[in-house]
């Protein structure tokens, strides 16, 4: 996979968690599924997703597939069977001030 050289759609996804902990555990798990495709970053107890894609159907594909990883991240947390990161995130950030949507990491 290759982060797609001309971004035709873009999206943001936020999901108000109960805690920090909970976020930053939560954005661990999708790190191995998206690391290409979705950044990832926690602001205090929120986990904040961005899907970068060349079209509206590549980016639902991508959407479909985070959000599917989510739900069982989540289903796994409120059972209790993942433990918290002792630090650091494993997706991508956002480099600091960069807006620009039309270039992306890679």
């Amino acid at each position: 996979m290759t982060v797609p050289t001309s971004v035709g759609a873009t999206a943001t996804v936020r999901r108000t968690c109960s805690s920090r902990e909970e976020a930053e555990t939560l954005l661990k798990a999708l790190a191995p599924d998206n690391s290409t495709f979705v950044l990832g970053r926690t602001e205090g107890a929120e986990l904040v997703l961005e899907a970068r894609a060349a079209s509206v159907g590549e980016l639902q594909r991508t959407l479909d597939d985070a959000l599917a990883c989510l739900t069982a991240a989540e289903r796994t947390w409120s059972s209790g069977g993942i433990a918290a990161p002792s630090q650091g995130r494993n997706l991508p950030e956002r480099p600091e001030g960069n807006d620009d949507e039309g270039e992306g990491e890679g």
